[in-house]
């Protein structure tokens, strides 16, 4: 007898894709993952499932890379779902988590160095063409962007004989003390997303990293461009990956809001218990920054610099630093507020963090309490034209952002 212990709808997506992943276990205490197809238009997608596995641990099969076996429905032509074991193993991010816990910069920048070297030397290499199925799923690519990849780097030049583009680190299981060595063994568990077409290995690195800063390194020193900058990827070939990663958005279709962004969309803010007992530690921690009036009113200038802006996952993200000078000479956070073009204000989920090195850079004494950095994120569409706004006082300026082409 089998009983589910977790279970996982992804049904915020075009009908063709949406599944749910149930983990069971049997009376031995053993467990197995499965993935059902929801609608019959996914029977399609859970079937190809089976046939990406096969071929990727082909293509992978001189490496250190392997993916996790599946196993169809028995005797159906068009499975409703697939097997794959459970691995009891951790994540490459759980390791990355723990570095980032013990301060260690030097497992972190080696942790990562790895996984750009095994993205990018193993899975065969073709060269990469344009096809009408990457432009299906990735959206077609200007001429000034197909100049920007011939000057990119040589990640931006070649592709895998066949792409898993969601090989993050998250998605990376050993069973290995030494996750990151040469030679240890790294499983792939979800390789759901995986395409037969030329996908640039630089794409494939790209959203490893963003994810790895996105989810656990954000809050540290190390920003994404640092990041991207250990791949050699450039800032204009980022611009690229960005608008490959809205696209692919889109070709998914949510069709509806997901759970996870309905906090962004309504704008309403989460109190927890733990807020409530931390108090004013919290305030900082949401955003809910209150300067007294009479410590504001004589403001010199604002301050700011936008690290990224970027569109993911069905939402804006917009980081970076402000603060505001005093004419007694102190530096104080600023009240942000997002608008649309029409200057109506935007809901936004706005984090706080301190950025003590931006006090080194800029060579400013006296500060206690630098909580000038920023994380914004709000859902608007990805065309969508919009502005911070960083006041304090009577004085007020704006970053505008980009228009799309």
């Amino acid at each position: 007898m089998e009983r589910t212990v977790y279970s996982k709808y992804s049904n915020e997506r075009a009908k063709r894709f949406c599944i749910r992943t149930d983990i069971v276990m049997d009376d031995a205490g053993e467990k197995k993952v499965y993935k059902h197809a929801l609608t019959p238009e996914a029977r399609t997608h859970i079937a190809q499932i089976v046939t990406f596995c096969q071929r990727l641990n082909e293509a992978y099969k001189d490496s250190a890379i392997s993916f996790c076996p599946c196993a169809p429905e028995a005797e159906q032509p068009e499975p409703t779902y697939v097997t794959f074991p459970f691995l009891a193993g951790e994540s490459l991010q759980d390791e990355l988590k723990r570095a980032v816990e013990a301060k260690d910069d030097r497992r972190i920048e080696h942790i990562l160095s790895e996984y750009i070297r095994r993205i990018s030397e193993n899975g065969g290499e073709l060269p990469f063409v344009v096809t009408d199925e990457f432009e299906m799923v990735f959206g077609p690519l200007t001429k000034e962007a197909g100049e920007i990849f011939a000057k990119a780097g040589k990640y931006a030049k070649v592709s895998a004989q066949i792409s898993d583009i969601d090989m993050i680190l998250s998605n990376l299981f050993t069973q290995e003390e030494e996750t990151d060595t040469a030679d240890a063994k790294w499983q792939v568990i979800d390789y759901e997303w995986t395409f037969d077409f030329p996908i640039p290995k630089g794409f494939l690195i790209y959203r490893g990293l963003y994810f790895a800063y996105y989810q656990v390194l954000y809050h540290t020193d190390w920003s994404l461009k640092r990041l991207l900058a250990m791949a050699g990827i450039t800032d204009e070939e980022t611009m690229l990956y960005q608008r490959m990663e809205e696209h692919f958005q889109k070709y998914m279709g949510t069709g509806a809001l997901p759970v996870r962004n309905m906090q962004r969309a309504l704008g309403t803010r989460i109190v927890t218990l733990e807020e409530l007992l931390r108090g004013s530690d919290e305030e900082k921690a949401s955003g809910d920054v209150r300067i007294p009036e009479a410590e504001w009113l004589r403001v010199r200038k604002i301050r700011y610099q936008i690290d990224r802006a970027e569109y993911q996952d069905g939402s804006h993200i917009c980081s970076g630093w402000a603060f505001a000078t005093t004419w007694d000479g102190r530096h104080l956070p600023v009240d942000i507020q997002v608008t649309n073009q029409a200057g109506k204000p935007i809901a936004a989920e706005i984090s706080r963090r301190e950025r003590r090195d931006v006090v080194d850079v800029l060579r400013i004494r006296q500060v206690t309490d630098p909580l000038w950095g920023f994380d914004c994120v709000w859902i608007a569409p990805p065309e969508a034209e919009w502005k911070i706004h960083f006041s304090l006082g009577k004085k007020e300026c704006a970053y505008q952002s980009r228009k799309r082409q």
